[in-house]
Formats: C-alpha cells, structure tokens, sequence
C-alpha cells in the first residue's frame, strides 16, 4: 500500500521509494506491447514478456489489464478512439457551419492522423484476417463513430433547414473520403509526416470549400 510523505508531499511506495504515476504504468506497457506486436502476433505475446520489456512487475501489469488481448484493445481506444472529440455545437446561422467543420475535422486528424494512430493502422492492416475483431474495433471506435456523430450533427442542420434539403443521411462519409482518407494513405506511405507535424488545416479548407455548395452552405 502506498503511503504519503509528510515532508515532500510526494507518493511513496512500501519500500520508500517514489511511486511511479499510474498514467506512465499504463505507457509503458502499452508501448512495450505496441513493440513486441510489431514483431509477433498477439497471440505470441506472453504476459510475462509484455511485463519484462516494459520494465514492470507482473502483478503491475495485472492491475490495469486482464490478458494480453485487454491490452490491445485499450491500446486501440487510447491512441485512435473518436470518443474524446467534442459534440458539435449547433450553429447560430448557416455559415457558422462551415467554421465548426473546419475544427472537428482538425481534431479528428489530430486523433485518427497522430504517428501512433498511423502505426496502429499500419499493424492492423497487415494480415487483417488474423486480427478482426481488433480492425473492427479501430474502425467502429475511430472514423465509423465520427463519422456517426458527423452525420447526426448534419441531419439536424438539415431538419432545421440550415443546410441542403438533398444532403444524404450518411454524407460525412463524402467529407471523410476528400479529407481524412487520402492523409491516412499519404502518412502511412511516408508521403508525408503525422499531424500534427502534417499541417491538415489547408487540405480541411479546400475540401470544405469545394464540398460547400452541395450543402448549401456560403463558402
């Protein structure tokens, strides 16, 4: 059990040295098992190893995790889930709009373009029919829910009658493909550096631009 110092005010463990913050517990199993994934398939890892390469006890790598499988998944979640991005708020006048589009697609660049998020993708991508269920979980927690939540924030645009009557209940897979889709390919060949080393703001403007007229929006 940890105790409190009363000198320094910092966490000790029982043997009096400093604990170290769970948050970097968590990083380091998590890049010791992104690693070792690199080299062997999940079903290669052992506990034991996972625990040896990031420098932690066993019963430390049980504390937050169940199994090796358990891992990979909060990996997953942790480095390219969309659940962090923010609801968009509903505008006050059409060309508002194109303004909060401009930012959740910078920040959804920022989630699913990052350098681990591409790694993630480059893993998960090689030899998919071994690693289902965990491409499935990628896709449904990072652009599928995005593009979700996209697609509810422009069907209420449309029922107010802010933007194109036209506009299709599933278009944020449109905005998707001009923006998102050809970045991913383009990091992931090495073509050009992760955000944000990778400036996606422009590229988020002139999709928009082009994309406006067929919502109905001013450009």
């Amino acid at each position: 059990m940890n105790k409190q110092s009363t000198n320094s005010g910092k966490a000790f463990s029982g043997r009096g040295r400093p604990a170290v913050p769970e948050a970097e517990l968590v990083e380091k199993i998590q890049n010791a098992t992104f690693q070792l994934l690199l080299q062997k398939d999940v079903e290669a890892l052992s506990v034991d190893e996972i625990a040896r390469t990031a420098g932690v006890a066993k019963k430390t790598f049980y504390r937050f995790y169940s199994n090796r499988t358990d891992v990979l998944e909060k990996i997953i979640l942790d480095w390219s889930s969309t659940f962090t991005l923010y609801h968009l708020p509903l505008p006050k006048k059409p060309h508002d709009a194109i303004a909060i589009l401009e930012q959740f697609f910078v920040d959804l660049a920022a989630r699913a373009l990052s350098e681990r998020s591409v790694a993630l993708f480059k893993f998960l991508q090689n030899s998919p029919h071994q690693k289902t269920h965990f491409l499935n979980l990628y896709r449904e927690s990072g652009i599928d829910n995005a593009g979700k939540m996209l697609d509810a924030w422009l069907q209420d645009l449309r029922q107010r009658g802010m933007i194109a009557a036209g506009w299709p209940e599933n278009g944020a897979k449109h905005l998707q493909a001009l923006i998102i889709a050809p970045a991913l390919r383009d990091i992931a060949l090495g073509i050009l550096p992760a955000v944000p080393e990778f400036d996606i703001r422009p590229r988020v403007r002139e999709a928009l631009t082009l994309m406006a007229p067929l919502l109905g929006l001013p450009h």
